[in-house]
Order: structure tokens, then C-alpha cells, then sequence
């Protein structure tokens, strides 16, 4: 029996290379290889394919099982179109998916397509085994636990399966497309390890806790660290891999076991001289200096903080069980420390008004951080969330599935603000992925010259590290002014007529591309972390550099 695991590319155009792995194809791939199923990982994003080359990729080995990875509702539409051009060739495959949409939202998947044989919800790794082993041996599968399918003109949900209760029971991720990533993006590739699932918290907009405790199991749980670092060692010595982000939720958790858990951690990481720099994501609830600084010294470079919001009033509707004084405190830790923080916020909501957006940024710039793709996003409304319910219990969701959509009803110029700012500010975006990749460049080469021990090289980076953030500052405060006056205009002008709008989007548009073009001149030196250290502080062909072509010095 052979099956085939896929992700087929989005449907939308995106200014962010795919290029990190998916765990959930690896760890289904691995979990069938345990049990001697041939399986293997197509995934379209990384090969970067069109949507008929990926179906001509799933029909050519004639598989009898066909799995899909819905991360999030953008990829729903092309892995239907993909699904219907494969039932069309060849109608015996079982077409199955499986993810946190399709868990949250098989009743309408299933009714847009009869092509799909079966939804596996929650956690897959079993339900999958046993759904090929029903089909490999010509069995009835439609009992199975945790999936869901259509019956003539009836959608059937079976009972769940419950949670797997030692994930060190799982086997490591397989890595089939990590070799792919390392030829293919060399600069940019990311690999991923997950320590634990499920998160503690249940903030009203994210889909995590529902997804990992409706099945009747911990909300959060955590591998070993004997388990994980095995995984590690492997990785790296496999690869000759130096970096690591851990794409947990929530990586150190709440309470003093957690905390000893870390400490742990560290010491079989020292106890095995694994040197690597990584990335973990954490509640700011969850941020001390003891722990950070600890984590620091065994690699830790970057983190990533879910801030949410500068409001304390929309928090508070979110269900973060956060204060802007944590935050606050969390932000003056990790920036004494030195340790880089990406954060997320979410600047438009079904509710917010046009002064709390203004409070949101006002914050967001004076505790210093990255704030240029935040200042886009818009609330997704994502299945099994609160938020989703109460907008459904309104009447107030908008279009057909997978497309949802809302419109605000406290602020009206909301809508018409963050419609002049999508189509005018695409260029956040882009200058946030060059900070972001060029950060990660320097990081890199800073902890390489942290191993050789090269302290003159090392006091050298430092410096160009120092000019590249002082410049990252420069670049916020003039895209914060930028939007400020895009939110002035929308306080007084909504109403104004079509011919005023479209005049002052026009000179905004250029003002703003000046600025983009100005943003990308400023960062560019800093591109080759590298060749810059050659360049010896100081000497003639740094300070002319620097002095007259980029105007820094």
C-alpha cells in the first residue's frame, strides 16, 4: 500500500518564502513508517510547484491513500481544486484531510466537495494508521474513531479519539523535505522542533486550546527533555544543523515545575555539548530574568511574543490574562539581555475603534519593537474560537466558507482605514521580511563568532549590530508618523467624496514608496553580515562606506 502526505501551495500570493518544514506532515509520515506503511511528504509550498504539477506528482506513483494538510483556510481552495482533478483521474484513491480547519469546520468541507472520502479530526497520528490500515486490507473504516465523512446525503462525526498521552511515544518527525530546504534556501531555511502541544490559556481568537482539549485530554503537554534533545542531537548531526526554533505555543509554561523543567533542560543540553542558537515563542506572563538569561547562555537568540494588543480593555475581551505592565516588563527584560523579540498584535478587531488603533500604536513604538507587519493584521475568524462563535451568534460573519469575513460595527472608519492602508501599505510587509532575514544573518554569524571565541571580531559585530537596530528604530518612528497621518485622515475625511480619496491615496502611495526605498537603502549595507566584519571599525573603507553612501555615520 503506498500513501502520499500533501500541502499544496495557498491561494494567495505572499511576500514570505515557505520555507520551514511542516511537522504535521513529518510526524503523520513517521507514525505510518513505524508501522511499515510506504508513505511520502509532497509538499508544494517547498518545491514551489503550480497546482497541476502537484496533481501529476500524486497521480503518477498511484497511491492508494491521499492525505492533505489544511494549515489555515488559504489553503483550502487550491487542495480542493487539487482533489477534484485527482478524483477525476482516478476515483479509487481515498482522499482524507486533516488539520485544525478541516477539524473545526468538516461539515462544510465536506459539503462543498464530494470528492473527499474522509476529515480526520484532532490529533491524526493514530486515526490515520488505523484509517490505512482498514483500507490496506479491505475493510469497513468508516467506524473509526476521530474521523468524519458523508454518507449519502448525511455528514457523520464519530467519537473522538483521545489525545495521545506520551508524545515520547511518537517517533521523530520525519525530515524528507529538510535536504530540499538546505539546498534550496540556504540563507533562509528554518527547522523546527516541538517540545509539547496544546496551550494552557484560552484567548477568544485562537483555536489551540479547543483543537488539543475538546478531545478530552491535558490542554498542554510536554515531551521529555531526554526525548527532545535526542531528537536534536539527531538533527544535528544528520545536518550539521546550528540552529533550532522551537514552534511550541508556549515553550517554558507556567510555575515553578515548569521552570525546573527549563533548568533541566539547559543541563542535559551542557551534559551533551550541543551548541546551537534557537528561537522559542512565550507568554510575557512567563518572561524572568533568571530563566531568559539561562536560556541565553545555551543559545537562546530570539523570541516571539503573542502582545496582541497595546489596549488593555481589548486584552482583556481577547482572554489574554495579561497587563500592558507585563508586557512592558517582559520587553525590558529580553532588550537587556540582548535577545531579539518578534512580536504579534493584532491592530484590526470586530469591535476596535479608531482611538483604541491609535493607542495600539502608540504603545507598540514606545516599548521598541518591530511593528511593521502588525500594523496590518486584521482578526482571522477561525473555527472552534470564541470570537467566531459570538460573530455567528450575531448574524454578523460574512460571505461562504472558506472566506469569512466581518465588518466592524463600533467604529465605522475602522473598514475604511484599514482598506486605505491595505491597499497603500503593502510595503510593510516586504521591509519586514528584509529586517527580519537580515536579523537572522547577523545572529547567526554573531554565535559563530561566539564559539571560535574571536573576541575582536565579536566587539566588531556588536558595533554593526548596534548601528542596524539604532537604524530599525529610525525606520518605526517614520512608518508610526506615516500611519498616524493615515489614521488622521480617516478621523476626518471618511465621508469625504471619491475623488478626495483617491487624490490623497495617491500622494500617500508615493510618499510611502519614498519611504520604502529609503528603508531598503538604510538596511542594505547590513545584507552580507559577513563582509561587513572584514570591514574593520574605523578603518578609511568602513567610515566611506558608511559616511557617503549610506549616511548613517
Amino acid at each position: 500500500m503506498k500513501i502520499l502526505l500533501v500541502k499544496t501551495q495557498r491561494n494567495i500570493p505572499s511576500d514570505f518564502i515557505e520555507s520551514h518544514e511542516s511537522l504535521a506532515l513529518g510526524y503523520l509520515c513517521s507514525s505510518l513508517r513505524k508501522d511499515d506503511f510506504e508513505s511520502n511528504i509532497l509538499d508544494a509550498s517547498i518545491l514551489n510547484i503550480s497546482l497541476e504539477d502537484t496533481i501529476k506528482k500524486v497521480l503518477n506513483d498511484k497511491y492508494d491513500l491521499v492525505g492533505f494538510a489544511i494549515p489555515d483556510l488559504t489553503f483550502i481552495e487550491p487542495t480542493i481544486s487539487c482533489i477534484k482533478e485527482i478524483k477525476k483521474e482516478n476515483p479509487q484513491i481515498h482522499i482524507t484531510l486533516g488539520g485544525f480547519t478541516p477539524t473545526f469546520h468538516y461539515k462544510e468541507i465536506l459539503e462543498i466537495s464530494s470528492d473527499i472520502d474522509s476529515v480526520i479530526m484532532f490529533e491524526g497520528e493514530n486515526t490515520i494508521k488505523e484509517l490505512a490500515e482498514k483500507i490496506n486490507d479491505k475493510k469497513e473504516w468508516r467506524g473509526i474513531d476521530g474521523i468524519a465523512f458523508k454518507s449519502k446525503n448525511e455528514i457523520i462525526a464519530n467519537k473522538q479519539r483521545q489525545l495521545i498521552p506520551d508524545l515520547d511515544s511518537l517517533s521523530f518527525p520525519a525530515r524528507d523535505t529538510l535536504p530540499i530546504l538546505i539546498k534550496k534556501y540556504p540563507d533562509t531555511f528554518t527547522v523546527s522542533v516541538l517540545t509539547g502541544r496544546g496551550c494552557y490559556k484560552n484567548c477568544s481568537f485562537c483555536s489551540v486550546r479547543a483543537f488539543y482539549s475538546t478531545s478530552g485530554g491535558y490542554s498542554l503537554r510536554s515531551r521529555s527533555n531526554k526525548n527532545v534533545i535526542d531528537e536534536i542531537e539527531n538533527i544535528v548531526n544528520l545536518y550539521s544543523i546550528s540552529e533550532i526554533i522551537f514552534v511550541d505555543d508556549v515553550f517554558i509554561g507556567p510555575g515553578k515545575k515548569n521552570k525546573e523543567r527549563i533548568y533541566q533542560f539547559a543541563e542535559e543540553l551542557n551534559n551533551r555539548g550541543l551548541k546551537f542558537i534557537f528561537t522559542i515563542a512565550e507568554r510575557v506572563d512567563n518572561i524572568s530574568y533568571d530563566v531568559m538569561s539561562l536560556l541565553k547562555d545555551f543559545g537562546l537568540r530570539q523570541i516571539f511574543l503573542g502582545l496582541e494588543s497595546g489596549n488593555q480593555e481589548i486584552l482583556d475581551h481577547f482572554d489574554k490574562d495579561i497587563t500592558l505592565v507585563q508586557t512592558e516588563k517582559a520587553i525590558e527584560i529580553l532588550s537587556d539581555l540582548g535577545i531579539d523579540t518578534e512580536v504579534s498584535f493584532i491592530t484590526f478587531t470586530p469591535d476596535c475603534t479608531l482611538d483604541q488603533i491609535e493607542q495600539n500604536l502608540d504603545f507598540f513604538m514606545r516599548i521598541g519593537v518591530n511593528i511593521l507587519q502588525g500594523l496590518l493584521n486584521r482578526l482571522q475568524c477561525f473555527g472552534g474560537t470564541k470570537v467566531y462563535e459570538q460573530l455567528q451568534r450575531q448574524g454578523r460573519l460574512q460571505g461562504e466558507f472558506p472566506f469569512f469575513s466581518y465588518s466592524n460595527k463600533a467604529d465605522v472608519r475602522v473598514d475604511y482605514f484599514y482598506n486605505i492602508a491595505k491597499e497603500t501599505l503593502g510595503g510593510f510587509l516586504s521591509i519586514s521580511y528584509e529586517i527580519k532575514r537580515i536579523r537572522r544573518n547577523i545572529r547567526k554569524k554573531m554565535f559563530e563568532i561566539e564559539q571560535n571565541k574571536d573576541y575582536l571580531q565579536l566587539q566588531k559585530a556588536v558595533s554593526l549590530k548596534s548601528e542596524f537596530n539604532n537604524i530599525i528604530k529610525t525606520i518605526m518612528i517614520e512608518a508610526g508618523e506615516a500611519y498616524k497621518d493615515l489614521l488622521e485622515f480617516s478621523k476626518d475625511n471618511y465621508n469625504s467624496s471619491k475623488k478626495e480619496i483617491e487624490r490623497f491615496k495617491s500622494k500617500f502611495s508615493d510618499d510611502t514608496t519614498r519611504l520604502y526605498q529609503g528603508w531598503f537603502n538604510m538596511i542594505k549595507f547590513y545584507e552580507n553580515f559577513r563582509f561587513n566584519l572584514e570591514l574593520a571599525k574605523g578603518s578609511e573603507e568602513y567610515e566611506e562606506q558608511h559616511a557617503n553612501k549610506y549616511g548613517i555615520i
